[in-house]
């Protein structure tokens, strides 16, 4: 079976297609990827959940297959790694996405950004038209925003206002046409959430008056009055002008520290409008700011927090999904059961081959230097151990057959075991691979481990020997 036959049907459980995306891949370097996958993402987590797939043809062109097709438009993840894209897809999708790959070869494994762009009518391409009018203005009046936002000592005084109102009013007539335009949109409030995320972005940059801020806030109250929390928590663009709107709120001179901890042991939420310095903020507001301080700040800064204050069902529901599991890729996550080619091509079960206590998994690529001497560590380690209570497995995440063979003709020995699972998107996530080479264990309870991680030429047999002495 070929790498894109592998990747549509890799993981266990596979379900039969409904939804259906047509796209086309161009532009980079060398041969169109074998695969794309597609995710769609959980706007209030960041959670990602695989949504289907489609192989390049010859010209890059593709059908996306998925086991449920879209209710409403959302902004879905597309990857064929070391590529990313983002856009915005809407149910039944009629028109074609083209997924641009950057010119030059990256170094990365994933999370390359590459660009989009819509063949036939799109209502992205009116977003696109206002972000590419916010980049223009904001290099050509670059000088002028750094002087008028107080950057430069005085320079308030050496810029007349008028020039910087001159600027806004070009970028409002156009916000204010996109928004005309995207009204007429049969679900038009998804694209106000997008209009209000670029105009939070910009007002970020673009030396705001008082009364611009002032007027951002409003818009994205009057937004979440007419969709309450539990729609903008759903709502990606809606969710990204708040995090720009709330940003780091905790720091501002506004908040009260003293008070805010008071506040939170009482759960008391009229009490921690004031200490959060938000007087005029609804609930569901001072709710959103402590989801955009657990984005900012890390989980872990709100979670004391969460003991103390009732939150209200829609975001009580996001913390229950963020606390649930560890995130993809780090110590304690899970990693289900999953397919993966051997050596003379057959298909098999991950817990066919390693169903122990431990399994080890060397991340490893073709034409890797450095993987082809951390493989050579690896393999005498386990001939050093001898246990069978430990896996061994040199995990190939070459994106194209012909590497996956080189790498698996470099066996060095009999009892090497080589696996391969190519690029694919949703195992290099859950296991947290970033680099070549790598090391990724996985444990007796099916989780990826924090007590074994490091490279076999750094301490990897340290710290197997000290997981058998403190198990005898």
């Amino acid at each position: 079976m070929g790498l894109g036959g592998l990747l549509l049907m890799g993981w266990v459980g596979s379900v039969a297609a409904v939804g259906v995306l047509t796209g086309r891949v161009e532009g980079g370097e060398g041969a169109f990827p074998p695969v794309v996958q597609v995710f769609r993402v959980d706007a209030a987590t960041g959670l990602r959940a695989y949504w289907g797939a489609g192989m390049p043809d010859e010209v890059g062109r593709f059908e996306v297959t998925a086991g449920e097709g879209l209710d409403r438009p959302e902004r879905l993840e597309l990857e064929a790694p070391p590529f990313l894209w983002r856009a915005w897809v809407r149910p039944g999708e009629p028109a074609v996405l083209v997924l641009v790959r950057p010119g030059r070869a990256p170094a990365r494994l994933r999370g390359v950004a590459g660009s989009t762009r819509w063949e036939g009518a799109h209502p992205e391409a009116v977003l696109d038209s206002l972000a590419r009018l916010q980049d223009r203005l904001l290099q050509e009046s670059a000088y002028d925003l750094t002087v008028g936002s107080g950057a430069v000592s005085g320079g308030r005084s050496l810029v007349e206002r008028a020039r910087l109102d001159s600027v806004w009013g070009v970028y409002f007539r156009a916000w204010d046409e996109a928004q005309a335009q995207l009204s007429k949109e049969a679900t038009p409030g998804c694209w106000e959430d997008a209009l209000w995320a670029l105009r939070a972005g910009w007002t970020a940059v673009a030396a705001p008056t008082p009364e611009e801020q002032a007027a951002l806030l409003a818009g994205l109250r009057g937004r979440l009055a007419q969709e309450r929390a539990g729609g903008v928590l759903q709502s990606p663009a809606a969710l990204e002008a708040w995090s720009v709107a709330l940003r780091s709120w905790w720091t501002r001179p506004a908040c009260n520290t003293a008070a805010l901890q008071r506040a939170c042991r009482d759960g008391d939420w009229d009490a921690l409008q004031q200490a959060m310095g938000m007087p005029e903020a609804s609930r569901e507001e001072l709710e959103l700011a402590w989801w955009v301080r657990a984005r900012q700040a890390g989980l872990q800064t709100v979670e004391p927090v969460l003991r103390y204050l009732p939150f209200q069902a829609p975001m009580a529901r996001v913390w229950d999904r963020m606390l649930a599991s560890p995130p993809p890729g780090t110590p304690g996550f899970p990693i289900d059961d999953f397919h993966w080619t051997t050596p003379s091509g057959d298909w098999e079960r991950r817990l066919e081959t390693a169903d122990t206590p431990w399994t080890l998994l060397l991340i490893v690529r073709a034409g890797s230097s450095a993987a082809d001497v951390e493989r050579q560590v690896f393999e005498a380690i386990r001939k050093r151990l001898d246990r069978r209570d430990w896996a061994f497995i040199v995990l190939s995440v070459d994106p194209r057959e012909a590497d996956w063979e080189r790498t698996a003709s470099q066996r060095l020995s009999n009892r090497e075991t080589v696996r391969w699972v190519g690029a694919d998107a949703r195992l290099m996530e859950a296991l947290g691979v970033v680099t070549v080479p790598q090391l990724v264990a996985i444990d007796g309870t099916g989780a990826i481990s924090a007590r074994v991680k490091a490279l076999p030429s750094q301490g990897l047999e340290g710290q197997i020997q000290q997981i058998l002495r403190s198990s005898r």
